[in-house]
């Protein structure tokens, strides 16, 4: 056989019946096993031409999108497939995976290749790792599987006094998501923290469902988005409180004659004993204490 493929012999010189087999085909070809049958005539000078044809080793690959937890089969994955022995050359178009997480391409010559995945499931982080693999068998087919993870990101919030910035511990949030249905309850530690652990991308609030003792409660939601950027990543929010205020009214008089008594002094403190403040009551005998 020549650079041609084409093979000659001028050994047959009989006047018999040959046949040809081939016995070890060209690399990425099927071996052809049928016989190309032929006759020798003396009489007869003409070159005898047989065209003998192997068929090229193909095969089929399917590759499965999973999430790397659950392994639920993800829809929307892209992908480009890369032939030769560097991934060098692209081979055909995007591929897209399909309903029910997979790529499916038949017919694919032999030879090396290897997915890149180029977007990403909504949600998840990108796994740029190439995965390959070989059609090196006539009528294979190649299961692979290429997981991605989840975007998750842990969210702190602070609770502090509005006034004075001290830590507020005890306070209880409810976590929301977008739909309004609610993902859990979180109280404040001593730190006055609360944290919100692997939370998946989506939108979210916190509501404040009770405040700690002598404070009330902050009507306002911390809105909040985690991306596919936020992956692994803390994001810190912040809420404060207002004291509860009240006014406190005292008014002097006379135990017989109930008339009204003025510069009667008070002293007033808390329920542990630490003086709060002095009053002295007016020519009304009232003495007003405003929180």
């Amino acid at each position: 056989r020549d650079l041609t493929g084409d093979w000659s012999s001028d050994v047959c010189s009989f006047d018999l019946k040959y046949y040809f087999k081939e016995i070890k085909a060209p690399e990425g070809y099927v071996l052809n096993n049928t016989k190309y049958s032929f006759e020798v005539n003396p009489s007869d000078t003409k070159l005898i031409t047989i065209n003998a044809k192997d068929n090229q080793i193909k095969g089929k690959v399917v590759l499965t999108k999973t999430d790397s937890n659950s392994k639920a089969v993800l829809k929307g994955a892209k992908f480009k497939l890369y032939s030769g022995k560097n991934n060098d050359k692209v081979y055909g178009d995007n591929y897209v995976t399909n309903d029910k997480g997979e790529v499916v391409i038949d017919n694919l010559p032999y030879g090396h290749y290897a997915f890149q995945e180029i977007s990403e499931p909504e949600g998840y982080v990108s796994n740029y790792n190439p995965i390959g693999f070989d059609i090196n068998k006539d009528g294979q087919t190649i299961n692979l599987t290429f997981a991605n993870s989840k975007a998750k990101a842990k969210v702190k919030l602070i609770k502090t006094d509005k006034e004075t910035g001290t830590i507020l511990p005890s306070a209880v949030y409810n976590l929301y998501n977008s739909k309004g249905e609610k993902v859990s309850s979180y109280t404040t530690n001593q730190a006055g923290e609360i944290v919100a652990n692997n939370l998946v991308v989506g939108s979210y609030y916190f509501k404040e469902v009770q405040a700690p003792t002598g404070y009330t409660i902050n009507p306002n939601k911390i809105n909040f988005t985690v991306g596919v950027k936020d992956n692994d990543k803390v994001i810190s929010l912040g809420q404060t409180d207002t004291k509860v205020r009240g006014t406190l009214r005292i008014r002097k008089v006379d135990k017989e004659t109930n008339k009204p008594l003025a510069n009667a002094a008070f002293k007033v403190f808390k329920s542990n004993g630490t003086l709060v403040t002095n009053c002295i009551t007016d020519n009304d005998g009232i003495a007003r204490l405003d929180g």
